[in-house]
């Protein structure tokens, strides 16, 4: 399979919704995807695959599921990343409707793609709509159910900023968003980059709709996902939460945002604005992180000098 665009049915009129399915290698799991997919009974869709895998192994199962479906498939030349893999998945929709699936994540029954579809549709003055969804691990294996509580549900309707640190709306593939809305995801971000599109959304609507039904099935804890690289990693953790907060300032923090970037500049001992400038942050500086770190490095000193270097943490 060569490069570039490749249409394989040319709808007459837009679909209601794209499914939108970035790509990178694990061809059996994208398989598993476009399996329940073509089981939906909800049938007015596009499925716009964005492929960033060096080989053809993915083009191969594409090529499987090409007759009685409207796909569009297009390897990228180069590899474009997270998020930019999802972005450009974006750009290729039609629809009126923005429904991601990443590969290693399915539909959890037949009905699914037309729930999430309802949503938006019963709901017209929301941008965003989102459902549980049930975490499994390799076999598939159950683990366990993933659901926002009413406290969350409830908090995210008075202030979008909510979501910081906590991203209890979950994985891109337990939402569905209008097209209209016009955002893609910050490629400046790969680990907290979900929560800044859905905060983004919020803040230019912030009426959303919920499912408590799980309609999708995610994989929890695969070697190859983005969280196994970030998690615990000091410059991923300190640029994006950081960046994030800051890119926030416009949103009043609460007591818990802060008290969460006090605890991440505990975790990582920092004391001073030239540790985020290290991990790649620039100015201008929230006032409340140069307050933090001020603090923190007046604690450092003082328990330094007093030989209690860990009361500083």
């Amino acid at each position: 399979m060569g490069f570039g665009l490749r249409w394989e049915t040319i709808a007459l009129s837009a679909p209601r919704v794209s499914i939108c399915i970035p790509s990178y290698r694990q061809p059996l799991s994208l398989r598993r995807a476009l399996d329940s997919v073509a089981r939906q009974s909800f049938s007015n869709y596009e499925v716009v695959i964005s492929d960033d895998t060096e080989d053809d192994s993915v083009g191969r199962v594409v090529e499987e599921f090409s007759l009685g479906m409207k796909l569009r498939y297009c390897r990228n030349l180069r590899r474009l990343g997270v998020p930019e893999n999802w972005n450009q998945a974006i750009r290729m929709a039609e629809g009126e409707y923005i429904k991601i699936l990443h590969h290693d994540d399915w539909f959890a029954g037949v009905g699914s793609l037309g729930e999430f579809v309802r949503l938006l549709d019963e709901n017209p003055c929301a941008d965003l709509g989102f459902s549980a969804c049930s975490a499994y691990g390799e076999g598939p294996v159950y683990r366990f159910n993933h659901a926002p509580t009413h406290r969350q549900l409830a908090a995210l309707a008075r202030n979008p900023m909510s979501l910081y640190p906590h991203n209890f709306i979950g994985s891109p593939s337990d939402t569905i968003v209008r097209r209209s809305a016009g955002l893609l995801f910050d490629a400046n971000l790969k680990w907290v980059v979900d929560i800044d599109y859905y905060i983004a959304v919020l803040k230019q609507n912030p009426c959303f709709v919920y499912s408590s039904t799980p309609l999708v099935c995610i994989t929890a804890g695969a070697s190859e996902q983005v969280t196994a690289e970030c998690e615990g990693n000091r410059d991923v953790e300190l640029y994006e939460w950081i960046y994030l907060y800051r890119k926030l300032a416009h949103i009043v923090p609460s007591p818990r945002n802060v008290a969460f970037v006090w605890r991440l500049f505990a975790a990582y001992q920092v004391t001073s604005l030239r540790q985020l400038r290290e991990v790649g942050l620039r100015p201008p500086w929230p006032i409340s992180v140069v307050a933090m770190i001020s603090a923190r490095h007046i604690l450092f000193t003082l328990c330094k000098r007093g030989g209690m270097q860990s009361i500083a943490s």
